[in-house]
């Protein structure tokens, strides 16, 4: 499924929802369109070492104050006593917009293609990949008078889910636009730049070329423990243990994820016609203009696939479930940051 997400809005809709949740007696039911942008810790820095942590709804109370201002052109509030405002962060949440993209699978048969080191086999798995568009292009696109001018929208870049994030294995890559640009004016943006993606087999991560991708890395996983360092050095002798263990399976394991440029191919039939598909692949959009949207009655069957917050799948003995699918806005939104 393709998904819309501009940053600014979606900034605000997440902190109105969990200022009404933060009253007595409001429970915001689950929804599986929100908890995965949760990025006040990126938005707001201390200034010192030594600054009192700030409560949520401290970050909360600043934050729309600060899109009240943005939204009517007023003067920017201070941010709280010993804390400032991340301009980077808050230049990515105002300029950008994501077309995130969620793959969902049946199951995730990771060991038919590679010995596992741990039991990675489950029904239902959801992975994906996101566009960044500028929001400044898309709304030229948008009001211009050719009604292909939002189809050749070219995004800034494009960025990958693979596997878990702290092990920092995301992928981002700049999309430069075509050059020369196109003269044929019914042209798509898809048609001059690359937004392939190859799905390994089993695992389904994300990526930007076919081949072989390194799965096990020692040094992911040492890099998690250092960025946790605090409970790290409550359970050192474990941790220690476990670090020596990991380095020894990756020397002697060569477990890796494997793309091609074979298999399913998804999409656009334009774009897919005549290409072998051995299992079956759909492609779903959710509609997104201002007078077909996910909010109206006629899409409440779109609305509560795209807001289910259960398990998708699930079976006994060694074989698991899925744990709830969440959007990765949050994540891209983290790996953007990084990049710029």
């Amino acid at each position: 499924m393709a998904q819309l997400q501009n940053l600014f809005e979606l900034l605000k809709y997440e902190l109105t929802v969990a200022e009404a949740d933060a009253a007595p007696g409001f429970d915001y039911p689950p929804d599986g369109m929100r908890g995965g942008f949760n990025i006040a810790g990126n938005l707001l820095r201390p200034v010192t070492p030594q600054t009192p942590p700030l409560s949520a709804a401290a970050q909360r109370d600043f934050l729309l104050e600060l899109i009240a201002a943005h939204e009517s052109g007023g003067t920017m509030p201070d941010p709280p006593a010993g804390w400032r405002l991340d301009r980077l962060a808050w230049n990515v949440v105002t300029r950008f917009a994501f077309l995130e993209y969620s793959f969902f699978y049946a199951y995730n048969d990771f060991e038919r293609y590679q010995t596992a080191i741990w039991d990675n086999e489950h029904e239902g798995d959801d992975e994906g990949c996101c566009l960044v568009f500028d929001r400044n292009v898309l709304n030229l696109a948008a009001t211009s008078s050719d009604p292909n001018a939002l189809r050749r929208a070219v995004p800034h870049s494009i960025i990958t889910s693979v596997h878990e994030e702290y092990q920092d294995a995301d992928l981002f890559k700049f999309i430069d636009p075509p050059f020369p640009p196109p003269t044929d004016p019914t042209r798509e943006a898809r048609q001059s730049v690359d937004f392939t993606v190859f799905i390994a087999g089993g695992s389904h991560a994300t990526y930007l070329t076919p081949g072989t991708h390194d799965l096990v890395d020692f040094g992911d996983y040492w890099g998690y423990i250092d960025e946790n360092a605090s409970w790290a050095y409550i359970f050192a002798p474990a941790v220690l243990a476990i670090t020596i263990i990991l380095a020894i399976i990756e020397h002697f394991v060569d477990t890796e994820d494997f793309t091609s440029n074979d298999g399913v191919h998804a999409g656009p039939e334009d774009i897919v016609a005549g290409k072998t598909a051995p299992v079956a692949a759909h492609v779903l959009v959710l509609p997104m203009s201002a007078d077909n949207h996910i909010y109206m009655p006629a899409n409440e069957a779109l609305l509560a696939l795209r807001a289910y917050a259960g398990t998708w799948g699930g079976r006994d003995s060694t074989m698991d479930h899925s744990p709830p699918f969440t959007p990765k806005t949050g994540r891209f939104f983290r790996k953007l940051l990084s990049k710029l």
